[in-house]
């Protein structure tokens, strides 16, 4: 499918402008006119291979039963579009978001914001340990920013599908702490800190 501006999906819905890219996919706006208001939610499209696209909608299906928990990326509804034996594409409606390297270029992350990330995240990380459920691929772009500057997870699950080679351990603990110049959030098994600048 084509998401220039003025395509619609989701009946009813419209993509209102050009597509921001992002290593965790296509992220969009999208709108909708109801009782004389204009509704606005973000679109959030992935190119995943053929082979493992069944699992991540499976996936996505039980994010979208999760969207109430705390930290969380709401998603609230997908459409599969297939693209041929190698390559299929999901579109997920979700909350309006912005990816956090995207948020980064228009606003400065303080301290007390860099405290409010590590509680957002480390909630929603939390909420999918309790449901037996690991992130497994925590980086900037997987941390989203809704318009009142509060922090999300997105893709909970997904990185055992999509980064097989990575395998996630039940031993996955995050934790965070501040430098002079930056906070690393770090994931036990991983050798790479993932770092967050702020200033």
């Amino acid at each position: 499918m084509d998401y220039e501006a003025g395509a619609d999906i989701f009946k009813g819905w419209t993509v209102t402008g050009k597509g921001k890219e992002g290593a965790a996919g296509s992220f969009y706006e999208i709108r909708k006119k109801h009782c004389g208001r204009t509704i606005k939610k973000g679109l959030k499209v992935l190119q995943v291979p053929g082979y493992i696209a069944a699992d991540v909608v499976k996936q996505t299906f039980l994010l979208i039963q999760m969207k109430d928990l705390p930290g969380i990326a709401k998603y609230e509804a997908y459409q599969v579009f297939d693209r041929g034996s190698s390559c299929s594409e999901i579109a997920i409606r979700t909350q309006l978001y912005t990816p956090l390297p995207e948020y980064q270029k228009t606003h400065v992350l303080h301290r007390e914001d860099i405290w409010q990330m590590a509680r957002e995240l480390c909630a929603a990380l939390d909420a999918g340990w309790q449901r037996g459920l690991f992130h497994g691929h925590i980086t900037p772009e997987n941390v989203l920013v809704d318009q009142k500057g509060h922090f999300f997870l997105s893709d909970f699950g997904m990185a055992e599908l999509t980064h097989r080679k990575q395998r996630i351990s039940d031993e996955h603990i995050i934790a965070g702490h501040l430098k002079t110049d930056k906070i690393a959030f770090v994931l036990v098994q991983y050798i790479k800190p993932v770092e967050f600048a702020f200033a």
